[in-house]
C-alpha cells in the first residue's frame, strides 16, 4: 500500500468517525442534554481536526489545492 493510498484511507476512516459523531450529536440534542451536547461537539471537532491535518499530508494536495482556486478564479472571470 503506498504513502497516498495509506492517507485516503486514514481520510475514509476520519469521515466514518465525523459521520458517527455528528450522529451522536444529533441524539444528544434530541434528548435535550446539555453536558451531552458539549462532549458530543468536541468529538465532532476533533474529528474534523484529524481530517484536515490527513488530507493536509497527502502528498502535492498544497498544488492542487491552489490549481482548483485558481480554476475556479477563471470561471469567475
Amino acid at each position: 500500500m503506498t504513502s497516498v493510498e495509506n492517507k485516503e484511507e486514514q481520510c475514509q476512516n476520519n469521515l466514518n468517525k465525523i459521520y458517527s459523531d455528528l450522529l451522536h450529536l444529533i441524539c444528544s440534542f434530541e434528548k435535550g442534554s446539555g453536558s451531552e451536547l458539549t462532549v458530543r461537539l468536541r468529538q465532532v471537532e476533533s474529528g474534523l481536526e484529524q481530517l484536515r491535518e490527513a488530507i493536509r499530508q497527502i502528498p502535492d494536495i498544497q498544488n492542487n489545492e491552489q490549481y482548483q482556486r485558481d480554476k475556479i478564479a477563471s470561471l469567475y472571470r
